[in-house]
C-alpha cells in the first residue's frame, strides 16, 4: 500500500482529493494538511510514498511551496494539480521537481492512475501533448 501526504488548497479539491483516494485500497491517505509548515513537519515523522500537491491554497505561491517540499524532502516524489493547462506553467514546476502535474480539467478516473504511478516512482504529465523543450531536451507528456 503506498502513503500519501495530501497539501490541498480549498474545501472542494481537497473533498474531491480525499474522495477519490478513500476508494482505493492500494493508496494510503496518512495525512491531510493545508499548510506547508505542516506538511514538512509530518514529513520528517513518517515515511511516505509520494505527496500530491493542489495549488489551490490562496496567499500561498505555489512554485515556492514545491521548493520548500523538495528542500525538505528531496526523494520524495511530488504530483502537482493546478487550475493552469499552460505548458509553461508545468515546465515550470517539471523544472523544480515535480514528477507529475494534473491540471483541474483532467478526468476523475485518469487522477488515481496518476498518482500511483507518481507513488511508484514514474512520471506523469497532462495534458497529454508535446511540450516545449526544457533545457534543450525535448519533453513529451507521458
Amino acid at each position: 500500500m503506498k502513503k500519501l501526504l495530501l497539501l490541498y488548497g480549498h474545501a472542494l479539491s481537497h473533498h474531491a482529493l480525499h474522495t477519490l483516494l478513500q476508494n482505493d485500497l492500494r493508496l494510503q491517505l496518512l495525512y491531510e494538511v493545508p499548510t506547508v509548515r505542516e506538511a514538512i513537519r509530518l514529513i520528517h515523522q513518517q515515511p511516505l510514498d509520494a505527496i500530491i500537491l493542489d495549488i489551490s491554497a490562496p496567499n500561498q505561491n505555489g512554485l515556492e511551496v514545491l521548493c520548500d517540499l523538495k528542500h525538505a524532502a528531496p526523494g520524495l516524489p511530488i504530483l502537482v494539480i493546478n487550475g493552469s493547462e499552460r505548458p509553461d506553467r508545468m515546465i515550470h514546476f517539471i523544472r523544480l521537481g515535480c514528477q507529475g502535474y494534473l491540471p483541474y480539467t483532467t478526468q476523475s478516473s485518469q487522477v488515481i492512475p496518476a498518482i500511483r504511478s507518481i507513488a511508484c516512482g514514474k512520471s506523469c504529465l497532462m495534458p497529454r501533448q508535446p511540450l516545449p523543450t526544457v533545457d534543450g531536451v525535448t519533453t513529451h507528456a507521458a
